[in-house]
This record gives C-alpha cells, sequence and structure tokens, in this order.
C-alpha cells in the first residue's frame, strides 16, 4: 500500500499576528493513521486519532466558554443555566432562549 494524504478541510481564521490578514488551517489524514495539521506555512502538527479527539474536546471546550462569556457581559441575562447544561441539545435549549428573548433574561 502506498502512502496517501487526504486533505480533508482548509478554513481561515483571524490570528493577531498576521496583521489583518487570515492565517489558514488545513486539516489531513493519512494512510499512516495520522492528522496533519497545517497552520499556515509556518507549523505543522502530526497527531494520532486519540489527539484529535482531545484537541477536539478542548476546542470545543473553549468555545463554550467564550459563548457563556459573551452572554454574561450583556447585563440582566443569568447564565447559570448554559453553564450547568451538561450535553449539545442543552446548551443549544438555552442558547436558543438566549437568542429568541433578545436581551432577556434566561427562563
Amino acid at each position: 500500500m502506498s502512502y496517501n494524504n487526504k486533505i480533508i478541510q482548509t478554513i481561515h481564521v483571524y490570528n493577531e499576528s498576521t496583521c489583518g490578514k487570515k492565517l489558514s488551517i488545513t486539516t489531513a489524514v493519512d494512510t499512516l493513521d495520522m492528522c496533519t495539521i497545517h497552520f499556515g506555512d509556518d507549523y505543522t502538527l502530526r497527531i494520532p486519532e486519540e489527539d484529535v479527539e482531545a484537541l477536539r474536546e478542548a476546542l470545543h471546550l473553549t468555545s463554550r466558554e467564550l459563548l457563556i462569556a459573551r452572554y454574561e457581559k450583556n447585563p440582566g441575562i443569568d447564565c447559570t443555566s448554559l453553564r450547568d447544561a451538561e450535553d449539545e441539545e442543552q446548551i443549544r435549549d438555552v442558547t436558543h432562549r438566549l437568542i429568541a428573548g433578545r436581551w432577556h433574561p434566561c427562563n
């Protein structure tokens, strides 16, 4: 079997160090069961599947904290129910109430 590297996705994100330009991040998988993540032309991370899962979970938790922090900055919104949500369905439900209420307290 020959080596193959399949690009899965490329996204572009804002990065403080790129002076207003977006940084491309490309993910790929190869025939050696590894994931390669390219951060522009500067850095490449090559990790196994279990570490991809750990990275995904870390990014998910970080995204959740950013969401909560954004809502907490708005007066009158109690985000206790969002912090206490344990799964994605609960988070979507609480977030929907926050968005639908447009700056009204969570129910």
